[in-house]
């Protein structure tokens, strides 16, 4: 992918660090450990929270920082929506 100009990689693996890789190298952003219940759909979350973030102006790194922290506390509840109720 970075042959083909692709600039920013990032690869989840579970409750494994994100691994990514941009301009800069390979850096690793540590996933929160959580008590999950459910982890449907948290990659949609960590995407929707990414872009969010990316929209308020922060850097690609520090929106993935912050996304997984959301992406994180979304497994902490059963159903797709109801971790919301508890922020």
């Amino acid at each position: 992918m970075l042959d083909k100009g692709v600039d920013f990689i990032a690869f989840t693996d579970n409750e494994k660090d994100i691994r990514v890789y941009d301009g800069d190298g390979l850096m690793k952003i540590p996933v929160p450990q959580v008590d999950a219940l459910d982890t449907l759909n948290a990659g949609d979350v960590l995407h929707g929270a990414f872009c969010y973030y990316l929209t308020e102006g922060f850097y690609r790194r520090e929106a993935l920082r912050r996304a997984v922290i959301i992406a994180s506390r979304s497994c902490c509840s059963f159903g797709t929506h109801t971790w919301k109720d508890h922020e």
